[in-house]
């Protein structure tokens, strides 16, 4: 696994298109926000922390997603051994981030990745982890969520046949769903015993030829799982995958698509449909 510092940064020639319907009620920036080149509002570099979060990816996947932003899975896959991994997870401890976030390709191939995102967590900093649901059991998951803040769940569709061509895998949809219903239940398990419940959600990264199935996935899929904690709905933007040509002209979604997609009415339309907890 490659362990790489990145900051989490708006492009400067993209807006916020997307919705959260737990914490937001629709947010778009247009056009975006600028840094502001006041010498006075700078920050010496020396002493200054990150101020979003370092992203842990590498690019070995089992599937094959139309719009990668990283291209995982055609990129020769590169991982560092367990000391070097250690090693940089306590050089990025060293530098107090706000959180680490696991990414992909698919951040269950890397062997060691429950002890390397231990050592970050044990440290005291957050760390999330986002998933496609393909390589997920009981065992794994229960671990798991004693180390992660947040789990994350791609899910790109309420039909197999919409998620599994967008996600260019069949059986994808289902391998997801179940990944949510062990979450599920261990969340559920673990506020039995007096725990804390399992911080686990959907992101539905949302083209053109899923977004009919938004409410849907909102009426019928989410509520299947009783101890969801957050719903978010993202337009795909151009980068990697998503940036060719043909991509954008099929799946990206066009200017008023987008404004639809959070506007006040459509926001609190999805609310109504998906369930409280998601969305309160």
């Amino acid at each position: 696994m490659l362990i790489v510092p990145r900051r989490t940064i708006r492009c400067s020639f993209c807006p916020s298109w997307s919705v959260s319907l737990r914490t937001l009620t629709g947010c778009v920036t247009w056009p975006p926000e600028r840094r502001s080149n006041d010498p006075s509002n700078r920050q010496d570099r020396s002493t200054r922390q990150p101020g979003d979060r370092f992203r842990s990816q590498q690019y070995a996947c089992p599937l094959r997603c139309a719009h990668c932003y990283s291209e995982s899975g055609r990129r020769p896959a590169r991982q560092l051994n367990r000391d070097e991994m250690l090693r940089a997870a306590d050089a990025i401890v060293s530098l107090r981030p706000q959180a680490v976030e696991f990414a992909g390709g698919k951040p269950l191939l890397v062997r060691d990745l429950l002890e390397v995102a231990g050592r970050i967590s044990g440290a005291g900093v957050a760390v999330n982890l986002y998933t496609g649901g393909w390589m997920f059991d009981r065992p794994w998951a229960e671990e798991a969520s004693k180390i992660f803040s947040w789990i994350t769940v791609s899910v790109d569709g309420a039909s197999a046949g919409v998620h599994d061509r967008i996600r260019g895998r069949a059986g994808s949809f289902e391998r997801a769903m179940r990944t949510l219903a062990i979450l599920d239940d261990v969340s559920g398990e673990r506020v039995a015993r007096g725990a804390d419940p399992v911080k686990f959600g959907v992101n539905y990264a949302v083209v053109r030829s899923n977004l009919h199935e938004l409410e849907e996935f909102c009426r019928a899929v989410a509520p299947r799982f009783p101890n969801l904690r957050f719903l978010t709905l993202a337009a795909a933007v151009p980068s990697g995958l998503a940036s060719r040509e043909d991509f954008a002209e099929r799946e990206l979604l066009d200017f008023d698509q987008l404004r639809t997609l959070v506007s006040r009415e459509h926001v609190e339309r999805l609310r109504s449909l998906a369930p409280a907890r998601c969305s309160s």
